[in-house]
């Protein structure tokens, strides 16, 4: 008999690194500020530039070709290197209005030709895998991200549209816009209608409901899940503990998927608010879109081990040795050595990043403070630096850390390591949203963020669905202009314990290669890069990362324009969680369809006192599948009224857990995201 978080574990039942009991390998989350191996590495904002600049050539056409032209890269070179410096800077930087880091000054030569080399040998070595593959590692340290536009074939991009056009016909009459929405964002598939409700649900302990069998033999069968009415946990401290970033009242219901011998994939379980009767080739298209998503997760998912190592394909760090360097190792700055003051340079015709913009802000305030300093103010003053060390310490510019030798990276996946290999007998569970994004001339923009769960830095899913991976495909883009996908990471507290010598007082060298500031409570984020999202593209990453997107607007402002989006959400294949095989289908309207061979309007009729004679024969004919006599469905209709405690849910109470859910994830990702905010270095 399995067991489940939630369904005969603890609702929070989760490995942890520390307790030595525990012998499980897992796939890191990135949920909150404290998930253990989540983290990234501190990258030099100059290793962040050379992501971004692979990334943005990668999505040149016949890149993989035009790498090996000597000609063509030397244009690239050219472009390169005649780029702001302020715009390597922001990408490195930019961390959001949350970010508490006091300002960092931007240094100058982040990119030179030999980092450019660098990024030229690294393609030309993703290259040849991308001819093998089909994809693409990109913003790739720490952790990565896995692109591809070739992988779905044109036929099975064909099929996806085909289903798109399905789902928003059938729904034209009653269409589900997203809450918060603007009626810009349409919900054709979405895990948050009909999620499982602690102490609502009705569950099976067994993994028994399958796809065509889902609706007459086990609608309103199982027994109502429990409730967990534990108190959140303290530590011992006597602080909250992270029991907050589980949800006590709901769960996605992810799909359960198997491996065939043949290789493909099935559904052994149906899709949470797919009809599986209904749409049987949808089924079949969503299967074939797994099977083309699934070298991609291979691509980007790292397994942790028990001994706290990574076993992931590809790179796993940082291009960069990390070394213990504080502001008075020798060599780290230009000039190396104050000077004369009268030998000091002017400005070199380039913004060294000190701020302008407030420069006068504060001007006079000097004077009110004057008379307030006391006798330590005094003897501070005495023991002030030398004007030469304080006009070279303004003015040096930190030396960036040198560009090792490349050498070539083995991106492909062992075969032991594969999703298909290692969890061939359990199989996967994918959580299915379907989504159309519509756009107007009188709504010609969707702003950032707002149609999910929050516009700044989330992860996918609170802790209970233990969603490992993302693999998002957009299907169509009619009159949509491209957008992005920004991503980034938590980094070390502690920076990993690399950085021994480093203090508040001798970080400036670090925190200006590196683009965060160190001290006075600067934020854990480590910025990644952003990836384009376009039509025909697949793009599957970790859910180590936290990611926005950019906004989404008409490319020609006086038509409307539809984009189509299907995102695949893979829960921890090492911790299975309760799934649509446990749970049978909650639409009343699917059940009372099935019972009585007519769709009925889902008006809150229910059967519930019904004679028990009737009763009994339902369950019977629902049990076995089969139809009933016409006599019994005219009885049947003559007793359905409203009368809400028969299991299946009506449409609108679904709709109101909806909006609860929904309520409750923007609480669980504010939490998170000023939990990633307010964690500070330690130096």
């Amino acid at each position: 008999m399995t067991l489940y978080p939630g369904l005969g574990l603890p609702l929070r039942h989760y490995p942890l690194e520390y307790d030595p009991r525990e012998d499980h390998k897992f796939y890191p989350l990135g949920q909150h500020a404290h998930c253990c191996d989540s983290h990234s590495a501190l990258l030099p904002v100059r290793e962040v530039a050379m992501m971004n600049i692979m990334e943005q050539l990668t999505d040149k056409e016949n890149w993989h070709n035009l790498v090996f032209n000597d000609e063509i890269v030397n244009e690239w070179r050219k472009e390169a290197l005649e780029k702001p410096n302020r715009v390597y800077w922001k990408q490195a930087t930019d961390k959001g209005p949350d970010a508490r880091d006091w300002e960092v000054r931007r240094p100058r030569g982040i990119v030179d030709a030999v980092t450019f080399d660098y990024c030229v040998k690294e393609l030309r070595n993703k290259a040849s895998y991308y001819v093998e593959t089909g994809i693409i590692p990109t913003l790739d340290a720490s952790a990565a991200i896995a692109k591809s536009d070739v992988l779905v074939a044109v036929s099975l991009r064909a099929e996806l549209q085909e289903a798109f056009n399905k789902l928003k016909l059938d729904q034209r009459s009653k269409p589900n816009w997203h809450p918060r929405s603007n009626e810009q964002v349409l919900d054709l598939v979405h895990p948050s209608m009909y999620p499982l409700v602690y102490g609502r649900t009705r569950v099976l302990q067994d993994e028994v409901v399958g796809v065509t069998d889902a609706i007459h033999r086990w609608a309103g069968k199982g027994e109502p899940i429990a409730k967990d009415i534990s108190n959140p946990s303290r530590d011992r401290w006597g602080m909250a503990s992270l029991d907050s970033y589980w949800s006590n009242t709901y769960q996605w219901l992810p799909a359960n998927v198997e491996f065939m011998e043949d290789g493909t994939v099935k559904f052994a379980s149906y899709i949470n608010n797919l009809h599986p009767q209904k749409y049987p080739q949808i089924y079949r298209t969503i299967e074939k879109l797994i099977e083309a998503a699934l070298p991609t997760w291979d691509q980007c998912l790292s397994l942790r081990l028990k001994d706290g190592k990574k076993n992931g394909a590809g790179r796993t760090g940082s291009r960069f040795p990390l070394q213990d360097i504080n502001d008075e190792v020798a060599g780290i700055w230009d000039p190396s050595s104050p000077q004369p003051l009268d030998e000091v340079d002017e400005d070199d015709g380039e913004d060294d990043g000190r701020a302008s913009e407030d420069d006068d802000e504060d001007e006079g305030d000097d004077e009110d403070e004057d008379d307030d300093e006391d006798e330590d103010d005094v003897e501070f003053a005495e023991e002030e630096e030398d004007p030469a060390i304080v006009e070279w310490k303004e003015t040096r510019n930190p030396i960036h850390p040198r560009v090792p030798e490349f050498e070539d990276i083995e991106y492909a996946q062992r075969e032991t390591a594969r999703l298909a290999h290692k969890f061939k007998k359990t199989g996967l569970q994918v959580i299915v949203k379907m989504t159309s994004i519509e756009l107007t001339p009188e709504k010609p923009e969707f702003p950032a963020g707002e149609w999910d769960i929050t516009k700044e830095w989330h992860v996918d899913g609170q802790m209970n669905e233990h969603i490992c991976a993302t693999a998002l495909y957009c299907v169509d883009s009619e009159n949509v202009a491209p957008s992005s996908i920004l991503f980034c990471m938590q980094t070390e507290q502690g920076l990993g314990g690399v950085y021994e010598s480093v203090t508040n007082f001798t970080c400036s060298w670090l925190e200006r290669t590196h683009g965060t500031s160190l001290e006075d409570g600067g934020t854990r984020r480590q910025m990644y890069g952003a990836v384009q999202m376009q039509e025909g593209r697949l793009l599957a990453f970790p859910n180590v990362f936290q990611h926005k997107e950019s906004s989404i607007k008409l490319k020609d402002p006086s038509k409307p324009g539809t984009r189509h989006l299907i995102s695949l959400r893979l829960v921890d294949p090492s911790m299975r969680i309760i799934s649509t095989a446990n749970v049978p289908p909650q639409q009343r309207d699917w059940w009372l369809g099935a019972v009585l061979r007519q769709p009925l309007q889902s008006d809150g009729s229910t059967l519930a006192n019904l004679p028990p004679d009737l009763v009994a024969i339902l369950e019977q004919k629902n049990m076995s599948g089969g139809e009933l006599p016409v006599e019994i469905l005219d009885m049947v209709r003559a007793h359905l009224h409203n009368d809400e405690s028969f299991l299946p849910m009506t449409e609108e109470e679904a709709r109101k857990h909806r909006a609860e859910l929904l309520q409750e994830r923007i609480e669980h990702h504010t939490r998170a995201w000023l939990s990633w905010a307010d964690s500070a270095y330690v130096l």
